[in-house]
Order: C-alpha cells, then sequence, then structure tokens
C-alpha cells in the first residue's frame, strides 16, 4: 500500500514576493500540499538610485559588508554586474541568516565570513565575537528601504562606522478581491499561512477585511521569528505559532511535516 503524502490536503498560503516561492511551491505539491501563492510584498526599484550606485562604486572602502535578506543580495549582484564592477576580494561578507548566506554564495560564487550560529536576526549577528570589536571599522549595511536600525546603532556604539546601501523598496499589493477572500475560508482553503516577517504580517491584516479578521487571527501561522512571533501575539492571534528552525524552503517543509505528525499524534491520542 502506498505511503501517505505527508502534507496531504493541506492548504498553506505562501506569502513570498513574485518569483521567490515557486520553489516550496513545488515541494510542497509533491508532499501532498495545495500551496496557495499571494505575495504581501512587492519588490521594486530603490527610491534613490544614484545614491545606491555610489555606494556600490565604493564597496573595496568597507571591512565588512552586511547583507540582511537574500534579495539584499541578489540585487547587489545584479547591480555591480550592471555597472561592469566586481565585489571587492578585501571586504569580508557577513549575513543575518542562512537564506542571505546562500543567496551570496549563488550569487558572487563565494560563501559568507559570518553567519550567526543562532538567532537568524540583527540580534545574532551582534552576538558574535566578530561585531564586538569593531573600533574603526567601516561597514556597509545592504537592505532594502526602512529596515531596522539597531544593527547600525549598535555597532555605532562599538565604535565602527556604519552606513547603508539601500537595493529596493518593498510595496504591499493590492488587496485580495471579496471571491479570493472567500476562497481561503472555504473547507477547502488556507489551513496555516507563511509568513516571512512582521512587515508582511501587517500587510496581511491591513488587506484583509474586517470580516475575515477573526478567521486570520484563529488560523495558523508558519513564522520565521520570534519577534515576529510576539507581534503575533500581541495583535491577538490565537491559533498555533509556528517557528521554523532554518529560513529555507527545506526549514519551511521539515516544520509543516512536523506539526502535520504532531496533530496525527493529536488525533490518535483522544482516540485511544
Amino acid at each position: 500500500m502506498p505511503r501517505p503524502e505527508p502534507l496531504a490536503g493541506l492548504g498553506v498560503l505562501v506569502t513570498r514576493p513574485a518569483g521567490q516561492a515557486a520553489a516550496l511551491c513545488a515541494q510542497l505539491e509533491a508532499l501532498g500540499a495545495h500551496p496557495i501563492h499571494y505575495p504581501l510584498l512587492t519588490i521594486e526599484p530603490p527610491s534613490d538610485p544614484q545614491g545606491r550606485d555610489q555606494r556600490l562604486r565604493a564597496l573595496a572602502g568597507y571591512r565588512w559588508l552586511v547583507f540582511v535578506s537574500p534579495n539584499a543580495a541578489r540585487l547587489c549582484a545584479e547591480r555591480l554586474d550592471e555597472l561592469g564592477l566586481p565585489l571587492p576580494a578585501t571586504c569580508r561578507i557577513a549575513c543575518v541568516g542562512k537564506g542571505s548566506e546562500r543567496a551570496v554564495q549563488s550569487a558572487f560564487g563565494r560563501g559568507a565570513d559570518l553567519v550567526p550560529s543562532l538567532g537568524f536576526d540583527s540580534e545574532g549577528l551582534l552576538a558574535t565575537p566578530e561585531f564586538h570589536t569593531v573600533q574603526g571599522t567601516r561597514v556597509l549595511i545592504l537592505r532594502g528601504e526602512g529596515g531596522r536600525e539597531l544593527l547600525a546603532e549598535t555597532l555605532r556604539i562599538r565604535g565602527a562606522e556604519v552606513e547603508y546601501v539601500e537595493l529596493y523598496r518593498r510595496t504591499p499589493p493590492p488587496p485580495p478581491n471579496t471571491a479570493t477572500v472567500a476562497r481561503w475560508q472555504g473547507a477547502n482553503g488556507v489551513d496555516i499561512i507563511s509568513l516571512t516577517s512582521g512587515e508582511a504580517l501587517h500587510n496581511l491584516i491591513a488587506l484583509l477585511p474586517h470580516s475575515a479578521q477573526g478567521w486570520l487571527r484563529a488560523t495558523p501561522l508558519l513564522l520565521f521569528s520570534p519577534r515576529t512571533r510576539d507581534e503575533a501575539l500581541r495583535l491577538g492571534f490565537t491559533a498555533p505559532l509556528l517557528l521554523v528552525e532554518e529560513a529555507s524552503d527545506a526549514g519551511v517543509v521539515d516544520r509543516l511535516c512536523a506539526w502535520r505528525g504532531e496533530m496525527e499524534d493529536a488525533r490518535t491520542d483522544t482516540h485511544a
């Protein structure tokens, strides 16, 4: 008898930007899930492209380049290629998480010099020994517009000279139509929502009509950081809030399979 698919029938709302969800959706489908892709962030060019290019032309003057997202690594590599510039070999590369590390490897053909082993966020990077001794060190943070300031502020307190290059803007999409929201809430609709950031969480809340807010807060969420989980709790979410162990496609799939297994075990115990 064939082994049942571990995610059979599970409706997963995947909210990554366009062009960044196909591989995950394919893996979910292979395991029997029904992925629904609805991007909650649109990646747009930066507001100050001249300032971006000025910073990129001066990369050799920085000791550390800090990539805070896969988009930052990908768009940096694309723009350097357009400008006919190499990534200086003298720069050391730090990444906030594993996803950014993989993007750096793919974009530049070299690995990162520093990735936190625990806590894939600014706090994790700041806890590393390398970023405790930075007096007089020039650091460039590569990011989207409007990111958190904690990393730069803390490094400056520790004596580093920190600047930003903003490579993209994140904008919310138009709201889903009434029929789409109704399908999500239907019997074969969304069972769990995957959210990669607090910004995506806030966008989802803002995009849904008042009539769907109760359903939303009662729907399990798959999240990428304790910070986003804490924000969901503050906003009144009552369903399970699952955290991935690794911010990757494999991490998402593994956590969903574990959750499905936990639910099956709970049903078995109830009927025992």
